[in-house]
């Protein structure tokens, strides 16, 4: 099936799987990319790759290029707000872009409770903190015997602490 894109997708997932910074991998994800230019999938890939060869700038971009070809990804606007959430000096915009990514996979999939852990990281650096208590109480509901929950109830409650409540969070 030579018109096939997962097929040199799938391939280069297995040399990256043995062999991170093949050269190979990457051939056989552009491959994919000439098959099927919108693959969401080969855009993640890269945009993991990116990541673990700490290029931030080139994950930021695969990982929104994931996102237009696909825009019922969960996976890739996942990529997107993580990825923005460890900046350093968050602005307002960069803030808002994480917060629309989280919120997206939250209208794609209710139940997605990373979505909703990560949001709640997002409304405490943005000084939310009845929201971020709010979504983190919801969290532990959930998920009562949870460790990373209840270490993020006492994030939100020690950045309250030391931050005075400004949201930068557009409502």
């Amino acid at each position: 099936y030579p018109k096939n894109p997962s097929i040199p997708l799938t391939l280069a997932q297995l040399q990256y799987s043995y062999n991170q910074n093949s050269s190979s991998t990457i051939d056989n994800i552009q491959k994919s990319l000439e098959i099927k230019p919108n693959y969401s999938s080969a855009y993640y890939i890269l945009s993991q790759i990116a990541t673990e060869n700490n290029d931030r700038n080139s994950a930021l971009k695969y990982a929104a290029q994931a996102i237009q070809a696909d825009p019922n990804s969960e996976d890739a606007y996942m990529q997107y707000g993580i990825l923005i959430l460890n900046k350093k000096d968050l602005s307002k915009e960069e803030l808002n872009e994480a917060y629309t990514a989280f919120m997206t996979i939250l209208d794609i999939n209710q139940s997605n409770l990373t979505a909703g852990y990560y949001l709640a990281i997002t409304y405490t650096l943005a000084n939310d903190f009845t929201r971020a208590h709010s979504l983190a109480d919801s969290l532990l509901k959930l998920l009562p015997n949870e460790q990373k929950i209840k270490d993020l109830q006492t994030f939100i409650a020690t950045q309250e602490r030391n931050t005075p409540n400004t949201s930068v969070i557009k409502k």
